[in-house]
């Protein structure tokens, strides 16, 4: 049966609209629109957005709203990016469109962004090699390093073309050092991420963005014969060097392209140098690969029965990384995992969760104690703070907020109504924090010793008490002490008594 899919990308100077039939395993692209708006130079400029934008955007919505509805289409995803997330009143104009518009506008993080785009781009490489891919956006840019297991590393850029150029014009700067500007401002980006990247030998460079193409059939119409699909670095930094002190009306006769792309094709060329000078490439190639279609992609990935399952093993390699960069202790980490997951699987028909939450607690699990780097004392808040002040491409902020309450109440404390974070998260959700923390809470408590040594867990239940049988290397008493101190919680929730029986591996 076929399903007409909806998306809407709100960007920082259009907003575009794509209408998809998905039927099977094929998707058909049936309308695609855009809409030029000036969103991103009223957040770049001011810090907000006008009344006057927002009356334009609510009136392009409510156009997009009577194609929608000639599709049918019931399926529909808004999404906001960087020019909306970063105006001070945002929530006023999300609210403004769902008053006006019945559309539901969510703000995507950078890491979900990245996350989008890199899994398109992994689709179309088709490589095992590690590769590095960059959108080149208005308000931000994004940097992801990728193999055919995944995202490996990820980072969102403060270098929009659009951005910077705002910030030159609101310092009041004289043209001639706007290239100085633009030199100074993408190499201080970068420079933090220069040990990051070194651990991945990436062999290609891939680019995204619309400033990127306009620079490609610039040099295409120069060389008509060579049509290219890439830029090369020396071409790159020849064509800079030839129009950087170009003013924009320059720009707009002599290189033939549109004044809105006259403004960005500067700050486009310093960053693409930049970064490719980073990564010693001579070549960037190019895909296209629009947001809307990204999202569309991931919509209709989303509807396969093992999605979530396989986004286990991506989960687990980034929680890792970040562990690794703060030097945490790995073994006991994957160890409570494995026991966290074995606890999950075997009570499924108490706590009646999927997948979904699976994923939460993996995560929750591989970083319940990452806060030992700040301080051993009082390590479960630690942990939270670590955890939230992180971008994870797969997890919304709800579901980040999820796992930092997870990690929280793994140990100590149980939630109570004076925990601002808890109580900030909707009841659905706080019930699944306690619920997934009682489950880490017994995990954890079954490698106290931190030495792996239990191997295998059982669980047996008898109407209202439930047998936990372990083998371990342990003492029991030294398991037995943890466990009982742990257990309370899953036994509030659940309602049901916990007993540990241990059975001593033989050495």
């Amino acid at each position: 049966m076929s399903e007409i899919i909806t998306v809407i990308d709100i960007g920082s100077s259009a907003i575009k609209m794509c209408v998809a039939e998905h039927s099977g395993k094929k998707l058909n692209l049936l309308e695609n629109l855009s809409h030029p708006v000036p969103i991103g130079k009223d957040t770049f400029r001011t810090g907000r957005l006008s009344r006057e934008t927002i009356n334009s955007c609510v009136d392009i919505l409510q156009d997009y709203r009577h194609v929608i509805q000639m599709f049918r289409s019931r399926n529909v995803t808004a999404c906001a990016t960087t020019a909306i997330r970063e105006a001070s009143n945002r929530d006023v104009f999300i609210d403004n469109v769902r008053s006006l518009t019945g559309i539901e506008v969510e703000v995507l993080s950078p890491a979900q962004t990245t996350f989008l785009l890199a899994e398109q781009l992994k689709k179309k490489i088709k490589s095992s090699q590690c590769s590095v891919g960059f959108s080149l956006g208005a308000g931000r840019s994004e940097l992801m390093v990728f193999s055919k297991d995944g995202l490996l590393f990820n980072a969102s850029l403060d270098i929009g073309f659009m951005k910077m150029n705002q910030d030159f014009r609101k310092n009041k700067y004289t043209e001639e050092y706007y290239p100085a500007f633009l030199e100074a401002t993408v190499e201080n980006e970068l420079r933090p991420f220069l040990s990051e990247v070194a651990k991945y030998p990436a062999l290609s460079l891939y680019g995204t963005g619309q400033e990127l193409d306009e620079i490609r059939f610039v040099l295409n119409r120069r060389d008509p014969g060579d049509k290219k699909n890439s830029l090369a670095v020396k071409e790159l930094i020849k064509l800079y060097k030839e129009i950087k002190n170009y003013s924009v009306e320059e720009l707009y006769h002599k290189l033939q392209i549109s004044y809105e792309s006259a403004e960005g094709v500067i700050a486009a060329l310093v960053t693409a140098i930049s970064l490719m000078r980073m990564f010693k490439a001579s070549e960037l190639k190019l895909f296209r690969m629009p947001l809307g279609e990204c999202l569309l992609a991931n919509i209709v990935a989303r509807k396969s029965e093992n999605y979530t399952e396989k986004m286990s093993e991506g989960i687990r390699r980034y929680v890792e990384n970040i562990g690794n960069a703060l030097a945490f202790d790995v073994e006991h980490a994957r160890h409570v995992a494995s026991l966290a997951l074995d606890v999950f699987d075997e009570t499924k028909s108490l706590h009646l969760m999927g997948n979904t939450e699976r994923n939460y607690l993996l995560a929750a699990a591989i970083l319940h104690d990452i806060g030992n780097v700040i301080s051993t004392r009082s390590r479960q808040k630690h942990s939270q703070y670590i955890v939230n002040a992180q971008d994870f491409p797969f997890f919304s902020e709800e579901e980040k907020n999820i796992v930092g309450n997870i990690v929280r109440y793994h140990r100590s404390s149980l939630p109570k109504k004076t925990h601002v974070e808890f109580m900030a998260l909707p009841h659905k959700s706080r019930m699944t924090v306690m619920k997934l923390a009682s489950l880490l809470r017994i995990a954890d408590s079954l490698d106290n010793s931190q030495r792996q040594n239990v191997k295998k867990i059982r669980f047996d239940r008898e109407e209202s008490r439930l047998t936990v049988t372990v083998d371990s290397g342990d003492e029991p008493f030294s398991i037995e002490n943890s466990f009982n101190t742990k257990k309370d919680l899953f036994e509030d929730f659940f309602g049901i008594k916990l007993q540990l029986a241990v059975e001593r591996t033989r050495k």
